[in-house]
C-alpha cells in the first residue's frame, strides 16, 4: 500500500513538471531531480531504477483484451515504472515523457 500511494504521488509529480506547474503537496521537485539520479546510482536505489527503465522500456505490456483489474494493474505499473524512469534516468528523458503524455 506505501508503494503504491509513493508511485500515485510520483506520478502526480511528473505530470506537473511536464506541464510546467507547481504544486505544494507534491513528493519531489524537479530541482530535486540531480540529487535522486546521484542516489540512485548506489544500491538498493539502483535496482529500483534499473527496475522501473526496464519496465518502463516495455517490459510490462498493456493488454487491452484483459479483464479490467488486470487492465488497472499493468496501467499502474507502465504509470509508475515510467515516472520513475523519468526522473532518473535523465538521458531517455523526452522518451519517458512522450509515453506518458
Amino acid at each position: 500500500m506505501k508503494n503504491t500511494i509513493y508511485f500515485i504521488m510520483l506520478v502526480c509529480c511528473i505530470l506537473a513538471s511536464v506541464a510546467g506547474a507547481a504544486h505544494p503537496f507534491l513528493l519531489v521537485q524537479e530541482s530535486e531531480f540531480p540529487a535522486l539520479r546521484t542516489l540512485a546510482e548506489t544500491a538498493p536505489w539502483s535496482v529500483m531504477k534499473n527496475r522501473a527503465i526496464r519496465d518502463a522500456t516495455g517490459y510490462i505490456v498493456f493488454n487491452p483484451a484483459e479483464e479490467y483489474g488486470d487492465k488497472c494493474v499493468d496501467g499502474w505499473g507502465i504509470i509508475s515504472a515510467t515516472s520513475l524512469a523519468y526522473i532518473l534516468d535523465d538521458v531517455n528523458q523526452a522518451t519517458h515523457k512522450d509515453s506518458l503524455v
